[in-house]
Formats: C-alpha cells, sequence, structure tokens
C-alpha cells in the first residue's frame, strides 16, 4: 500500500495526468503536489484559535509521542494562490528564524482533503494584551518594560536576517509560565531578501475586514494588512511593498508607549473607529509622554526614544529593532541614548560620556609629555619635574577625598537627588585626577624602573583597587577586566609587594570576572 506521508511530486511522465495538468497552472496547487501528506502522523484534537484566513488547533503526534500546535489554512482559500503562498511563506519563514523567543515550526504539509498546515510548539501561557489589561494596581512596570526589551532582542535577530513582521501587537507576544517570550503570528512577515510581489491583482482578495466594525486589534488581510491601532502610517496607506524594518520599529514604538502609559497612542477615545485611527497615525502625533501608569515621571531618554520609533517619516525613525535594542540597553544602563542628547552638565553623569572625556584628557597629556620628552633630552631636572607633578596630582587626590567625606556628613539627611549630584560631581574630578597620576606614574615607571618613589607605588595599588572595584560596581565588567589586566602586568613588571588581604581582594576580582583557576596570572595569585 502506498504511503499517504511519502512526498508526491510531478513528473513529466504523468504529464497527461489531469490533475497535474491543472498544478500547472497555479503555483499554489504546485505546492500541493511536493509537500507530504502527514493524515496518518497526526491526531486532530480542539481548536486553539481563529483568524482571519487560519485556524490553530491542538494535535498529537503520533510518531513523536507529544502535543503539538497545527495552523491549518482554512478551506475557502485552498484554491487561492496568494493565501496559499501567504500561508506557506509564514511557516517557511517561522522555519527560518532559529531562536528562544520565535516558536519553532516542526513540519509542513497537508492533511486529509489538502488541509495545508504546518506544525509547530504548542505554547502555553497568557499574551501581553492579558499584563496589559490587569489592574494598574498589579500590574508590574519592570516586567512589562523587561518583557519589550526581549521582543525587541528578538526582533533585532529577524531584522538582521532580512525578515519583517508586520503585525506587531499585544495579542501576537505570549508570555510562558515560566517567563519566556514568544512573538507569535508571522502570517503578514516577509523576507526582505525573496522580492515577494505584495500588490494586489483586479478581483483577487483574502479576506478584507477594512469596511466591518470589528475589533480593532484584529488583523486585516487586503490591499491594507496589519492590525489597525498598530500600524505604521506607510501601512495605513497601503504601502505593502515599500514596508521594511523601519515599520515594525514604529509598531514596537505604539508597543512601547502603552506599556509605559497604558494607553495606546493613537486609538485611545476613537471607540474603534479605524478611520479615525488611521488619520492619526498618519497626522497626529501621539500625547505627549510625562507620566507612566504609576503616575511616576517618566525619564527624558525614554522619551526621546519612543518619539524616535514613533516618527511619520522611515528615515527619521531608528533604522532597525537592533538600533532600538541598543538603545534601550544603553537607557537600562544608565547611559547616554542616541535619541537624547543634553549639554555636557547633564552627560557628565553619564558613565560612557564621562570615560569618553577621562581618554580624551589622559591621551593629550600623555601626547603633551611624550612630545616634550622626544625633542629634549632627558635629565634629572626633568624626572624630578614628573615626580614632581606626581606629589601634586596625589595632593589633589586626597583633597576630594576630604571633600567627598564632608559632602557626606554636611547631606546627611538631606534629598537624595541632591546628594548624589554633588558627590558624582566630587566623584569625577577625582577620578580624573588619579588617571592622569596614574597615567604620570606609569610613565615615569617605563622610563626609569628602578626610580619610583615607594610612596607613588602604594598610592597607584590603592587607587588602582578603587578602580577595579568601581567598574564592577557599576557593572562596567570589560572596563574592570582591562583594569584588573593592566595591573596585573605593571605588577609583574614592577614586582610589587602585595599582602594576603589584597591577594585575596585580586582573586575575588578574578571569580567576579569570569577567569579559570588554570590561567596563569590567575595561578600566580
Amino acid at each position: 500500500m502506498e504511503d499517504n506521508r511519502a512526498t508526491q511530486t510531478v513528473s513529466a511522465a504523468g504529464a497527461k495526468n489531469p490533475a497535474i495538468k491543472q498544478a500547472k497552472k497555479s503555483s499554489a496547487i504546485d505546492i500541493s503536489f511536493s509537500i507530504a501528506n502527514l493524515s496518518n502522523r497526526y491526531k486532530i484534537g480542539d481548536v486553539i484559535g481563529s483568524g482571519g484566513n487560519s485556524t490553530v488547533v491542538e494535535a498529537y503526534d503520533r510518531d513523536l509521542k507529544r502535543t503539538v500546535a497545527i495552523k491549518l489554512l482554512k478551506a475557502k482559500y485552498h484554491k487561492n494562490k496568494r493565501a496559499v503562498g501567504r500561508f506557506l511563506n509564514e511557516a517557511r519563514i517561522t522555519a527560518l528564524l532559529q531562536h528562544p523567543g520565535i516558536v519553532p515550526v516542526y513540519e509542513v504539509g497537508y492533511i486529509g482533503n489538502k488541509d495545508f498546515f504546518f506544525s509547530m510548539k504548542k505554547v502555553e501561557g497568557h499574551t501581553l494584551r492579558d499584563s496589559l489589561n490587569e489592574d494598574f494596581s498589579h500590574k508590574k512596570y519592570d516586567t512589562l518594560f523587561d518583557t519589550f526589551y526581549a521582543i525587541c532582542e528578538t526582533m533585532a535577530y529577524a531584522h538582521d536576517k532580512g525578515i519583517t513582521h508586520r503585525d506587531l501587537k499585544p495579542e501576537n507576544i505570549m508570555i510562558e509560565k515560566y517567563g519566556s517570550i514568544l512573538m507569535m503570528d508571522w502570517g503578514l512577515s516577509k523576507n526582505m531578501h525573496d522580492g515577494f510581489d505584495e500588490s494586489f491583482k483586479p478581483g483577487e482578495e483574502i479576506e478584507n475586514r477594512f469596511d466591518t466594525s470589528d475589533n480593532i486589534e484584529l488583523t486585516m488581510t487586503g490591499e491594507i494588512s496589519g492590525t489597525p491601532s498598530y500600524m505604521s502610517p506607510e501601512q495605513a496607506l497601503g504601502m505593502m511593498n515599500k514596508l521594511n524594518q523601519r515599520s515594525d520599529v514604529f509598531s514596537l514604538g505604539i508597543l512601547l508607549y502603552e506599556i509605559v502609559t497604558g494607553q495606546n497612542p493613537f486609538s485611545e477615545g476613537k471607540e474603534g473607529n479605524f478611520r479615525k485611527i488611521f488619520d492619526a497615525i498618519k497626522h497626529e502625533n501621539p500625547p505627549e509622554l510625562s507620566k507612566d501608569f504609576r503616575g511616576k515621571t517618566i525619564r527624558k531618554e525614554l522619551v526621546a526614544i519612543c518619539k524616535k520609533c514613533l516618527e511619520k517619516l522611515p528615515d527619521d525613525r531608528y533604522m532597525s529593532a537592533n538600533e532600538l535594542y541598543l538603545d534601550l540597553k544603553r537607557f537600562k544602563e544608565n547611559r547616554p541614548v542616541s535619541a537624547y542628547r543634553t549639554g555636557a552638565g547633564v552627560e557628565i553623569h553619564k558613565w560612557v560620556e564621562r570615560q569618553r572625556k577621562l581618554l580624551v584628557v589622559i591621551t593629550t597629556i600623555i601626547a603633551l609629555i611624550s612630545l616634550a620628552f622626544f625633542y629634549k633630552k632627558t635629565s634629572e631636572a626633568e624626572i624630578a619635574g614628573v615626580i614632581s607633578a606626581i606629589d601634586q596630582k596625589i595632593s589633589i587626590v586626597h583633597s576630594k577625598d576630604q571633600s567627598i567625606d564632608k559632602t557626606r556628613k554636611r547631606f546627611t539627611g538631606k534629598p537624595e537627588e541632591t546628594y548624589q549630584r554633588i558627590i558624582a560631581s566630587h566623584e569625577e574630578h577625582r577620578r580624573a585626577e588619579w588617571s592622569t597620576a596614574k597615567s604620570l606614574i606609569l610613565y615615569l615607571s617605563s622610563s626609569q624602573k628602578n626610580n619610583i618613589p615607594a610612596r607613588h607605588l602604594q598610592f597607584i595599588k590603592t587607587n588602582w583597587f578603587l578602580e577595579i572595584k568601581y567598574y564592577i560596581s557599576k557593572s562596567f565588567l570589560y572596563e574592570a577586566d582591562r583594569s584588573l589586566t593592566d595591573f596585573i602586568k605593571f605588577n609583574q613588571m614592577r614586582n610589587i609587594i602585595l599582602d594576603t588581604q589584597e591577594k585575596k581582594t585580586i582573586q575575588s576580582y578574578f571569580r567576579i570576572l569570569g577567569k579559570k583557576q588554570g590561567d596563569n596570572h590567575v595561578r600566580n595569585y
């Protein structure tokens, strides 16, 4: 008996078969002859959900003894070339995207009377919409923001693969029982590399909810495809062939706005009227972001990120979800973001900007010293001048330490924000002076290896430990690792004596930074 699950293909020898002749007239029907009939493998169960042109059911995989979800193309679309092509396109794109944030596709084929399907992991959990609909008193801002951060990371991966989703909305984001965030329903997605023609031919339709009053969160298909309240301006204009990663960025901006404020920026108050929503998306700016749903002031950087996502012109938005993801990462780490720029007085409190300025200062000082010693013969007097400069910097560092201690005592019990700003300013100046002193000592050490005063060695050892500790406390692990490596090299060159406690401290830094016990420099401590 012929195996129903065997793949059937059209051959030249079967050209007289009427069914095959019909197959050659439609690429959609051709597909049905080149995918497997898997009727015997799956036992179909209950309906899980239903959309515009497909139904999702639970099924039991007899071969692998597991429960899966099966997405079936509705019968009325079996002869619609565009519907079949879009359905199989979804299966192929989803299977292409191998990422923890995307539901894996197991198999594609047909069951019974040419019911096109693809099987995938059965996802159990709730949607982001369910989380957003919770009462404000139960919603957790940090959890929602982390969910959005994970969504952006997944979409950054998809965009890097050339895939746009084009139907991003809370209903298509699943949060599993143990916290995994999954992007669902890639039915409108497009591979930007395959040149698929999105334009509609006369008389060619799938299903269009454009003229109905259905829930505006449902996906419309037809000349305009997507979900009205989460569309980009170009999507609302029906420019489906013009959509790219920047269109997804606009939809992500709407999601971010809704997560932060609890309200959709374009559909709120429109009473489900999609025409008003389209008009708002194309012509109106969303309400100004000021307070989140908890009533707390929204940080200016996050406001700027959201605004950049929601720019009307695609070229004014982030180029892709990856750029958005990187800006969100900087925001989470309290670093300056590309979407928001201020004067030096504010940005000085952001570590990246501080680090950049310190590097410029240090490089300039080293360059000046190098030039001076390049054109002049090194003499005892010049070495004495460097030592004097080092002593001056050491004195300034000690003075800054005293200022910080006095400030802490003076501001005891006063507003935290004011206290932190002043302390940050003092600490910034202290780090600048310390970095300059370190550069001078290292220069002196390289040119006069046997003439480094003991007080300088003690100073650099103590403050170098503080530098590494500061980087680790701020989670700047790359900088901490680089600083620790430089210290070890300097220590090996100078043979600095470390006491037991200092060795234990270095060992703790090794553990934090993931250094292996087998490494030579680790064994030495």
